[in-house]
């Protein structure tokens, strides 16, 4: 039985090498998107931090102090909404990215199934082939061995 050789293999190949790419980038951008957050949540504690140091020793720290625990927290707010800015570009980036990765992989999806569907009915066919093959050489050898019967009569 020879071996299924499906036409369209390498575009399947092309094709499972593109999905490949789009999930190689959809990994960096999310993983983007993740040291962000951790950033952000880092900055968030900080500033809680802060505030509770604040409330706890207001009335212990010098004016200079205060002022500096203010400004600190101002630029943890500011850094925070900078960061925040720019999380929600990396997620909008993020979502194009996986749109194109699952038009990618439907495509490799279709391909696959359609190279499935070929090798069944490739496999099917010559199945029936060795099917017709063998019941030819049978009815053959009978019809020879009716043969030798009736010449022997």
């Amino acid at each position: 039985m020879k071996r299924f050789q499906f036409p369209l293999e390498r575009v399947l190949q092309m094709r499972r090498h593109t999905e490949r790419e789009w999930e190689l980038r959809l990994a960096e951008i999310s993983g983007e998107c993740m040291v962000i957050q951790n950033n952000i949540q880092f900055m968030e504690k900080q500033k809680q931090l802060n505030l509770e140091d604040l409330a706890k020793y207001s009335n212990q720290l010098s004016f200079e102090l205060l002022q500096s625990h203010q400004l600190f927290a101002d630029k943890l707010v500011q850094e925070i909404k900078t960061k925040t800015i720019m999380l929600e570009q990396k997620e909008k980036k993020r979502q194009e990215i996986q749109k194109k990765y699952i038009e990618a992989s439907q495509k490799r999806k279709v391909l696959e199934k359609l190279k499935e569907k070929r090798q069944d009915e490739y496999y099917q066919e010559e199945l029936r082939a060795a099917f017709k093959e063998m019941d030819d050489l049978t009815t053959q050898k009978y019809a020879r061995n009716l043969n030798l019967d009736l010449k022997g009569e």
